[in-house]
């Protein structure tokens, strides 16, 4: 049954015997049109329609062609024409026309009555002759259009017209002195008008302006590009327009018009070339490339693969310890579950885009979430946030804290691999970036400080100025878009037939779930120390007196208080540690000792009670207070030198005036007659100031010096006062002379 044929069945026969090169050699193809097996007779026609061919049905033996197709010299091939397999809702009223009406006469000599007779040439042309004369049709177009029905597998479509073949698609048309192309407006009312033909010279001048001005990142139009040319290229010369010269174009018939610029420009190029030029390789691998699949065939279940990535917020904060202050916008972290589209971890702050905010996101993720959440007193189900454990593949952009040394230690440490994209391919990680515009609709874009998309307005309040939420209260207002996110139903999700089976419902929890449950993906458990080690930043320091100083404050252990190393440093002991620190706590740093083991490090701070405050401040914060109070402690020195300044000014103003007078007073004496008698002198002068401040009990200060202090109104009697004053000067009297001796 295989090389049984039948009518309508097409051959392929080679001219001769096939030799080494029957691979170049191209085949001639028979359309089967009767078969008579008794008569050993098979009959079919060419179905070449090249031009000055005109095949005719030809007569073959059966047993002749069944031999040959068990020999492997013939073989059974099809010939694909698809424009007679289109439905009549397709075609156009002209194309069913034209059928109809040849199939309305050739109908006559193509029907049943008349098969086989029709295939030999003596009763074909009888019957062409007969409709002829009937219907007055060209014998010569009857037998084009029969043959046509044969070669094509005589079907009533086989006579719909070739238009499509028509008018010379693709080639280049000869240059000749006529125009080509229809005619303008313009040239039917007057024919000296009727434009020019498109020359190789013109063309030149068509790639040169496309390369100039249209291939080129300024995006200029069509018609500004046209214009630019016919102005360059195009012109009789310049004249002068207000002092300035200014090309005056051809008419419009000695210059070519728009469509032929545009025709010329579609011929030659593509769409793809246009948009990179005009775009950019960049633009155009984000925005317009075709998308040829997905990254779902790769993630084979929670955790195969997740994706990171960092923005800045659209959004002002203000400082915890100051809420007057705007300290700018903050940095967020988002991991993201390729498989299931879960948001497995986030981290929000300052610190970054760098690798430290990169692995404190992925330390997120790996982390229990229902303590992660106790932090900021929300409570949460475990099944709300179920990732916990690292991925077997990290995907991530080019960024710089990918591209440093630190990527090998995670692979050599945790095994996580890293898989560095491309640059400029944000599309390659959907899941996380469409989460970013999640997050921008949901938490940021209506709240107090966020970054509006316009410009500011005259008089209109900077935005800036509206910021109420600190870091703190952030990071909680993103906590519920991750709650809400994990459990939001994902209409554009692809289920496996897996999950249709289950009726599995399309959301980030359900799938993650799902997957753990049929053992998919690669999670790795990772103990908490684990992650601290190899994730959370280090530092190298010494153990001083006080302690670890780190953020401004100073930190111990029940190691260093057991060994006394605060009594050791002190005694000028070199006590070198390294520790480990969270950014989003400073209450607590992590001691590590030899042998990777660590040690929780507390605040000195902390442990009095009167002093002891919600220390749960971020690095960041923290480093925004030691600069206040640094530039507080700089402007306090400036003033300090300031008023130095100020207070040499006024001693030297004073030194100057007791310059001038005492210059004055001892004008005309020499060192040994201003210096003689100096006791003397002394002891005038001391008699000078006790008569001019001096104060009795129950009178008043003298009146050249003036006090507020309240006067004592005692009841004493003025002859004892009298006497008391006596005894004092004869006591200071006595004592001077002690001095002298």
């Amino acid at each position: 049954m295989l090389n049984e044929i039948y009518v309508n069945t097409v051959l392929a026969l080679w001219k001769g015997e096939q030799g080494e090169d029957e691979d170049l050699e191209k085949p001639i193809l028979y359309r089967v049109l009767w078969i008579q097996r008794y008569e050993d007779l098979v009959i079919m026609i060419n179905t070449s329609e090249e031009k000055g061919e005109a095949p005719s049905p030809e007569m073959f033996s059966y047993s002749m062609i069944q031999e040959e197709l068990k020999a492997g010299n013939i073989e059974k091939t099809i010939i694909s024409i698809p424009r007679i397999y289109l439905s009549d809702q397709e075609l156009s009223s002209k194309d069913k026309q034209i059928r109809d009406q040849r199939w309305s006469y050739l109908n006559l000599i193509a029907s049943k009555e008349h098969l086989p007779e029709v295939f030999f040439k003596h009763k074909r042309s009888s019957l062409i002759s007969d409709l002829h004369n009937q219907k007055g049709i060209s014998k010569t177009l009857i037998w084009r259009i029969l043959r046509r029905y044969w070669q094509r597998g005589m079907i009533e479509n086989a006579l719909l017209p070739d238009y499509d073949r028509c008018g010379g698609k693709g080639k280049e048309r000869l240059n000749t002195q006529k125009k080509l192309g229809r005619p303008s407006m313009q040239s039917q009312l007057d024919e000296d008008l009727k434009g020019i033909n498109v020359t190789d010279e013109i063309k030149h001048i068509f790639r040169v302006s496309i390369a100039r001005w249209f291939h080129k990142r300024e995006k200029r139009t069509f018609q500004e590009v046209y214009e630019l040319m016919l102005a360059r290229f195009f012109n009789d010369g310049f004249e002068l327009v207000e002092g300035k010269q200014v090309p005056i174009l051809k008419p419009s018939h000695e210059r070519p018009t728009l469509r032929q610029f545009k025709y010329f420009y579609q011929k030659e190029n593509n769409t793809k070339d246009m948009i990179i030029n005009r775009e950019g390789s960049r633009r155009y691998n984000i925005r317009y490339r075709a998308v040829e699949g997905n990254l779902k065939h790769r993630n084979f279940g929670p955790g195969s693969a997740y994706q990171i990535d960092s923005t800045v917020a659209d959004i002002y904060v203000v400082s915890r310890f100051n809420r007057k202050w705007v300290i700018g916008r903050p940095i967020i972290y988002i991991v993201s579950d390729a498989f299931s589209s879960l948001i497995a971890g986030i981290y929000v702050g300052f610190e970054g885009p760098s690798w430290v905010g990169a692995m404190l996101a992925l330390e997120n993720a790996a982390s229990n979430k229902v303590e992660y959440c106790e932090r900021f007193g929300i409570e949460l189900a475990e099944d709300e946030w179920p990732a916990i454990g690292l991925p077997e593949v990290l995907t991530t952009d080019r960024g710089t804290e990918y591209t440093s040394q630190y990527p090998k230690h995670l692979k050599r440490t945790l095994n996580v691999e890293l898989e560095a994209l491309p640059p400029f391919r944000p599309d390659w990680k959907p899941v996380v970036e469409k989460t970013f515009d999640l997050i921008q609709g949901l938490a940021i874009k209506w709240t107090p400080g966020a970054v509006l998309e316009r410009e500011k307005e005259r008089g209109e309040t900077d935005y800036r100025s509206k910021a109420i939420l600190d870091i703190h209260e952030f990071e909680m207002i993103l906590i519920e878009c991750v709650r809400y996110h994990n459990k939001r139903y994902l209409p554009s999700y692809e289920r496996s037939p897996a999950m249709v089976e289950d009726e599995l419902k399309p959301t980030p929890v359900n799938l993650w779930q799902w997957g753990i449950r049929k053992g998919l993906g690669s999670l790795r458990w990772v103990t908490k120390e684990e992650l601290r080690m190899n994730l959370l930043p280090s530092k190298k320091g010494r153990f001083t007196r006080d302690g670890i100083r780190f953020a401004g404050h100073v930190y111990t252990c029940a190691t260093a208080e057991q060994k006394s190393w605060r009594f050791r440093a002190k005694n000028k002991e070199v006590i070198e540690v390294e520790y480990s620190y969270d950014p989003r706590d400073t209450s607590i740093i992590f001691l590590r000792h030899e042998g990777g083991s660590f040690e929780e490090c507390y605040r000195l701070s902390d442990q009095y009670e009167s002093t002891k405050v919600n220390s749960f401040y971020r690095y960041e914060e923290e480093l925004d207070k030691m600069a206040y109070e640094e530039q507080l402690s700089r402007m306090g020195q400036d003033e300090n030198i300031q008023n130095r300044i100020i207070l040499r000014a006024k001693n030297a103003a004073i030194v100057e005036e007791a310059k001038q007078k005492t210059g004055q007073a001892i004008k005309g004496m020499n060192q040994t007659a201003r210096l003689k008698n100096m006791r003397e002198k002394q002891w005038q002068e001391k008699e000078r100031e006790r008569q001019t401040n001096n104060w009795t009990i129950g009178q008043d200060q003298p009146s050249k010096v003036k006090s507020n202090v309240v006067p004592f109104h005692l009841d004493v009697n003025p002859q004892e006062n009298r006497l008391q004053q006596t005894k004092a000067d004869l006591l200071r009297k006595i004592l001077e002379e002690d001095e002298e001796s």
